[in-house]
């Protein structure tokens, strides 16, 4: 006798769920980071030394300035160079 079940009928699955979601984590505010800098006034506007022109005071972080570029500026008479700590 020949098998004349009928196939099963397909079961119809709904859509899928949504993978939960993972609450991200709180940011920390990072802690500001310290970073060496040099406050230079200069004596004359637009007066030039180490790669820039300065006028009044500006304060820049040493990272910007190579080794002999910092030499230049802190022996120039005509800017005056403090060593400072910014937040960077």
């Amino acid at each position: 006798m020949a098998d004349t079940k009928k196939p099963a009928a397909a079961v119809k699955q709904g859509p899928k769920p949504a993978p939960k979601k993972i609450p991200a984590k709180p940011r920390r505010r990072q802690a500001s980071r310290k970073v060496k800098a040099i406050r230079v006034t200069a004596r004359h506007e637009g007066f030039r030394r180490g790669g820039r022109a300065w006028s009044g005071t500006t304060t820049v972080p040493v990272a910007d300035f190579s080794k002999q570029q910092l030499a230049q500026i802190r022996a120039e008479s005509l800017l005056n160079v403090e060593d400072v700590t910014i937040d960077g």
